[in-house]
């Protein structure tokens, strides 16, 4: 594992270096991959593989290709691929702009993440006899679907067992049958996620009994000159 050292030259090594810990690993983020994503998460290291994707129109052209602005308000870059072990990550909360407030949900896989600026408040859930009552849909997307689908599923009771708080360097890690709800600070709150393999097709998320969840919910991907805007507005965020 020693040789899995992050060279700070190009993406392209660090892609290799991710993608040979994540082969080593079962595709399960593990030790030597959480290191390199620590690493990522400098703000200086960040901005300098923004800057790199920014001057590779064929590289911004493939990830604007399969990111999007989420329905919760944040932005979602998917900065690489690693076939069946996973995905980095960038999430964008923008300050002043329409957000959601996030559902408890779970995940299709498990993942590791930390905090490059702004601030995270993490609460997690458990099932309980006695807790808040809450109706329970089932989430998945097919590969090339713009959209993600909803479908019921019962009524469940949950209890909060424990609130975090995230500042910047903060890394943690999640299986993917943790329920779990984030709230990002007001300011812009930047965070890189490591997805490991994929452990189930779909996730769960957990509603207020009162609201209406729409079967199917449509996403856009950003066209890439949109993208380059706003990867700009982070990279000078960042440098400030």
């Amino acid at each position: 594992m020693s040789s899995l050292v992050l060279d700070t030259n190009s993406m392209s090594a660090v892609e290799r270096q991710i993608m040979a810990a994540l082969a080593g690993s079962a595709g399960q983020p593990s030790g030597p991959a959480i290191s390199i994503l620590r690493g990522l998460g400098r703000p200086e290291r960040l901005s300098a593989l923004l800057t790199e994707l920014l001057d590779d129109d064929s590289r911004a052209d493939a990830v604007a290709a399969r990111s999007h602005p989420h329905a919760l308000g944040f932005d979602k870059f998917i900065l690489a691929t690693f076939g069946e072990f996973g995905q980095l990550r960038m999430h964008v909360w923008w300050p002043g702009r329409p957000r959601m407030r996030e559902h408890v949900h779970d995940h299709r896989f498990d993942f590791s993440s930390v905090v490059v600026a702004g601030r995270l408040d993490c609460r997690y859930y458990h099932p309980a006899r006695s807790g808040a009552v809450l109706t329970r849909y089932r989430e998945s997307s097919r590969d090339g679907e713009s959209a993600w689908r909803f479908d019921l599923v019962d009524v469940v009771s949950v209890r909060e067992t424990l609130a975090v708080q995230l500042t910047p360097g903060s890394s943690y890690s999640m299986p993917y049958d943790l329920l779990h709800r984030v709230e990002a600070a007001s300011t812009t709150t930047v965070t890189l996620m490591l997805q490991g393999r994929l452990s189930r097709d779909w996730s769960s998320v957990l509603v207020d009994t009162t609201e209406t969840v729409p079967a199917r919910v449509g996403r856009r991907t950003f066209d890439t000159e949109e993208m380059r805007g706003r990867l700009m507005a982070l990279r000078s965020h960042l440098a400030a």
